[in-house]
């Protein structure tokens, strides 16, 4: 691979972006599994009549949880997809890179 090549792969693919995909992602999935463990709990210790509309509550609170992760992946395939299409330009128009110098 050319350091043009290794320039445009790099402007596509930051480990940063991971890095705050999961300090987001990682407390979502927790507070789900939390959520998850509450349910099987309350289906311990309660009466069924009562059980439907607060197990209906914490279901719409996995939901909501789980639909901001989803936007949080969107923006992040958006971005990634951004970054492609920019470097496919690049690529395309055979502008020439130089190597950063440090």
């Amino acid at each position: 691979m050319n350091i043009e090549s290794n320039i445009l792969l790099s402007i596509i693919s930051y480990d940063s972006e991971i890095n705050v995909l999961n300090v987001i992602l990682q407390p979502l999935g927790r507070a789900i599994r939390e959520i998850s463990q509450r349910i099987e709990n309350i289906k311990i210790k309660l009466p069924e009549e009562v059980l439907d509309s607060i197990i209906d509550n914490e279901y719409d609170f996995i939901e909501s949880l789980l639909g901001a992760a989803f936007v949080v992946c969107q923006t992040y395939i958006n971005s990634m997809a951004s970054r492609a299409e920019h470097a496919n330009k690049c690529l395309k128009e055979g502008i020439t890179l130089k190597r950063p110098s440090f």
